[in-house]
């Protein structure tokens, strides 16, 4: 029990998580933040592991595998392409749009 003119001590990372999480709600990162998880997780339960390159669309640096050859699409019209044919793929409809 804290008494009157007791200083009650909070945790450090409390504080941290706090402003971690004022930070985001203060830049509008929340809605980005939570579709990237919902996507990561929509590509989990359908099987998808590894890159994914889909995601690129949402991020400043495209990602891809250098090791099998890819080439980074910096296309943004593309890189929606991608993510529009991923998300129907996932949903199991054929993607029916082509990246140029």
């Amino acid at each position: 029990c804290v008494g009157v003119g007791v200083q009650m001590q909070v945790p450090e990372a409390a504080l941290f998580l706090d402003r971690y999480i004022f930070q985001f709600a203060l830049k509008q990162d929340l809605p980005l933040c939570l579709d990237l998880v919902l996507l990561s997780d929509l590509a989990a339960r359908a099987g998808r592991h590894g890159i994914q390159r889909f995601l690129s669309f949402f991020l400043k640096s495209p990602m891809h595998d250098y090791t099998k050859g890819e080439v980074p699409v910096n296309h943004l019209f593309q890189q929606y392409t991608m993510l529009k044919n991923a998300i129907r793929e996932m949903g199991g409809y054929e993607a029916d749009e082509e990246i140029d």
